[in-house]
């Protein structure tokens, strides 16, 4: 009798998330949390205890730490409870992208991606942090499955559910709403047929786009009322831009936490300061000055950090990965 593939990707993804758990429960960057992780952990906790929720425009996206927090209820706050989470993520990963795999490049393909994602190191070490990278994988693949199976079958209930899975996922990962206008571009050439008019099929991608939106958009009206400052979703995308646009763009994309970063975060004008909204818009206009004094730079620039983006070697931040 033959095993099916997902019990066989389901068997070794969990195998080797044990594997992991036993092999770095004894290492302190596991049982501390630290920097980014550390900041999630605290807010999620906070949530957990009946308070937490910040008195201005959120800071880093909410979804996570929200959903954390109930976890945290149910589970604990301990490290191996925490990992836990993230660990029961990184399956549902792998069985989504074997599925998603499948379905586009076939049966033996999709379940050799299954069997790949389910030992790739990377998604091991972002899974037993405290960090939302495996949320925004999960929330991403999904839409990736529930799009394609609207694509060959349309109804009601996937699309709603594609417009929401990577709406949700905006809220884990902003920087997932640059994939919204490439659905919307797919759906309306899916939507192309002879019996349907070219601009109910424009329409019918452009209202999906707009579901994607009236996800966050309870969010952007919180940041509204509390902040007073409109902000899609966290007000974190300006400091991060700077960090790799400008004059010295090379060291600041590997500034660690501590004294430097604090040096940086405060040397902005005292009144830039009143409101993480208009701080964050300081760096990101100091950046787009420096891009417009010079392109050049700029230009080579982007060259360098595109390749690094296909460099092999993970470009040490936060943490040294090699620890784990």
């Amino acid at each position: 009798m033959r095993i099916p593939w997902w019990v066989v990707s389901l068997f070794l993804a969990l195998v080797m998330r044990l594997l992991l758990v036993a092999q770095v429960e004894d290492y302190v960057l596991f049982r501390v949390s630290l920097i980014d992780a550390e900041e999630y952990v605290g807010w999620a906790s906070r949530l957990a205890a009946g308070g937490g929720e910040l008195r201005d425009v959120y800071y880093k996206a909410p979804l996570y730490p929200w959903m954390l927090a109930v976890w945290i209820q149910g589970f604990g706050v301990d490290a191996r409870a925490i990992a836990a989470f993230n660990l029961c993520l990184g399956i549902a990963n792998v069985l989504l992208l074997g599925a998603w795999c499948r379905r586009i490049a076939g049966r033996r393909w999709g379940t050799g991606a299954a069997f790949g994602v389910a030992v790739f190191a990377p998604m091991l070490l972002f899974e037993i942090q405290a960090l939302p990278a495996t949320l925004s994988l999960t929330c991403a693949t999904l839409s990736l499955v529930l799009l394609d199976r609207y694509r060959a079958r349309p109804s009601a209930w996937l699309f709603v559910a594609a417009a929401l899975s990577i709406g949700l996922g905006c809220l884990v990962r902003p920087t997932l709403l640059l994939w919204v206008p490439v659905a919307v571009w797919c759906l309306w050439q899916s939507n192309r047929q002879p019996t349907l008019l070219p601009h109910r099929a424009l329409l019918r991608s452009l209202l999906w786009g707009a579901c994607v939106l009236l996800v966050v958009l309870p969010v952007t009206l919180r940041n509204r009322q509390v902040g007073g400052e409109w902000v899609l979703i966290s007000a974190n995308g300006g400091i991060n831009f700077f960090l790799g646009n400008n004059a010295n763009a090379a060291h600041t994309m590997r500034m660690r936490s501590g004294l430097e970063w604090e040096v940086l975060v405060s040397s902005l004008p005292p009144a830039e300061r009143h409101g993480q909204a208009r701080w964050d818009r300081w760096f990101r206009n100091q950046a787009f000055r420096w891009i417009a004094d010079h392109p050049a730079d700029f230009l080579v620039g982007l060259g360098q950090k595109s390749l690094e983006y296909l460099n092999a070697h993970r470009i040490d931040r936060n943490l040294d990965s090699r620890g784990f």
